[in-house]
């Protein structure tokens, strides 16, 4: 618009424009300067541009509060008499602004205080209270003069609640003049929305699961689409109830806030070896079995073909004969709960087994911080300088690790474990391995505190209460349940066992 005014007023202005020396051009719209410039490849403005290659002319911004001789020729000085009504015409629009009556989307049965206008021959007047303490007036005139108005107004209008009211458009119109010169510090509300009531705490009940089962949506949306034709007191906590005992969306639905239980203290042992924990984990293509002593923080790893017994087997017993640990913490591998490997770890070795928790990874927390640890040397050292092998490479690596001080402990792993220090008083030895507890001890209760700090408390379960497991992610498909209904047969710290034998974890309960 503004181009095309500099066209019109060239244009209008051409016979005496043309031919001459210079055209001084100012305008308010600063966008202009580059709209004309060379960057520009908008085909309309180019033409616009072509057309004004037929004056010698210069564009220049001016500010809009500068540009005071174009805006005093755009505005006609206004008569007396209409500045007059003018200011009174914006004063009383100013003034009424702040005191109209809003027009709502809700239906009026969710008000306390409901008034509801009709138009008919006769006059009536009926008083309904459907729900306690909600009171419904349904008023009905010939017509609705001003001062009909302000009578049904002043005395069926409550000060102590907002009001609602439900009438035809030009009757609306007429309250709103009556409104701000008499009501105004009354709380008042307009809709046309008028739905059907339902009392009967049974038919509540047919409705909310009718509607539910359309789609199992969540509580809002539900709400919502029930108030197109229905209300009733206390809807949405109603609602949540039944939607809360829906075992379809149990079954099938994500959890959305699955519940966090507080991680708890595992023991501390009280010399190197006690307790070891072991897990299998994949570096690129290749497969490693893992092993870590809980109270020095000294690792071994060994490669392996795959996760079959067979080949788990040697590289198992090489570990335990290393470590010679009292307990071995692993996870529910499929080798490692085979029968073979079982009685190699128990009966021949001696050695007692404690399995975590299926799809609770932190139990075996020390060995999986170390698989965050060990390839970030890998790759490090690979950078670095070149190795023969991927055996070369992990080995070197794990001695890196086990060779550098430990932020739990402060000191090497492969000192504590192997004790290499020289000591003259062996009291010095015993001084250190108690240090090295202290240290295990306070770097647990630091953990816990930090990440306990959104955790709830382990819930408690009686036995035979009905619970909903979380299904293995890696069975079925996006269509099959994500949870399993189950029976408690036990109640332990963070888990619960079930009647049909699973030990499971908390945090996977819905």
């Amino acid at each position: 618009k503004e181009m095309l005014a500099i066209i019109w007023a060239l244009n209008s202005f051409r016979n005496y424009l043309y031919g001459s020396a210079k055209v001084q051009i100012f305008t308010d719209h600063q966008p202009l300067t580059y709209a004309l410039s060379n960057k520009n490849n908008n085909s309309k403005m180019k033409r616009w541009k072509a057309a004004l290659e037929e004056y010698s002319y210069d564009l220049h911004y001016k500010p809009g509060k500068q540009n005071v001789v174009a805006d005093a020729l755009s505005r006609i000085p206004p008569k007396e008499s209409q500045v007059n009504s003018l200011s009174i015409a914006t004063n009383s629009n100013d003034s009424s602004s702040h005191n109209l009556i809003y027009s709502i989307e809700a239906p009026i049965y969710a008000f306390k205080n409901q008034i509801i206008l009709k138009a008919d021959i006769t006059s009536s007047y009926q008083f309904k209270i459907v729900f306690p303490t909600y009171y419904r007036h349904i008023i009905t005139e010939p017509d609705y003069s001003e001062q009909t108005l302000k009578s049904i107004l002043k005395r069926y209008l409550n000060p102590s609640v907002i009001n609602c009211i439900k009438a035809e458009e030009y009757v609306m119109g007429k309250i709103q003049e009556v409104y701000p010169l008499h009501f105004s510090k009354y709380r008042v509300r307009f809709t046309q929305i008028q739905v059907e009531d339902i009392p009967n705490e049974k038919e509540q009940e047919e409705i909310i699961i009718k509607t539910h089962n359309r789609a199992h949506r969540n509580t809002r949306e539900n709400k919502m689409q029930i108030l197109e034709k229905y209300y009733f007191l206390a809807m949405a906590s109603k609602i949540k109830k039944i939607i809360r005992n829906c075992a379809t969306c149990k079954e099938s639905k994500y959890d959305r806030r699955p519940i966090k239980p507080q991680i708890q203290a595992t023991p501390i042992p009280q010399f190197a070896g006690q307790i070891v924990h072991i897990d299998i984990f994949i570096v690129g293509k290749e497969l490693v079995l893992t092993a870590m002593d809980k109270f020095s923080k000294f690792a071994i790893a060994k490669p392996i073909r795959s996760r079959a017994s067979e080949h788990i087997r040697q590289p198992l017993r090489d570990i335990l004969f290393s470590f010679v640990p009292e307990t071995i913490v692993m996870d529910n591998e499929k080798s490692f709960n085979s029968e073979a490997i079982n009685f190699m770890i128990e009966n021949e070795f001696g050695i007692n087994i404690f399995r975590t928790v299926p799809y609770t990874s932190c139990s075996n927390g020390q060995v999986e911080r170390f698989h965050s640890t060990l390839p970030e040397i890998m790759r490090c050292l690979q950078k670095e300088s070149t190795y023969r092998s991927f055996h070369e490479l992990l080995d070197k690596s794990v001695f890196e690790y086990n060779s550098t001080i430990h932020t739990t402990t402060g000191r090497k792993p492969v000192e504590i474990f192997f004790g290499r220090r020289v000591y003259s008083d062996p009291k010095i030895m015993e001084k250190d391995r108690q240090e090295t507890i202290n240290r295990l001890l306070a770097k647990q209760n630091a953990d816990l505190t930090y990440h306990n700090k959104n955790r709830s408390s382990p819930s408690t379960y009686a036995e035979g209460d009905i619970i909903f497991v979380k299904v293995n992610r890696r069975l079925g498909n996006k269509l099959s349940a994500r949870f399993r209904k189950e029976l408690v047969a036990k109640n332990l710290n963070t888990t619960v066992v079930t009647k049909s034998g699973r030990v499971v974890h908390k945090s996977n309960i819905k």
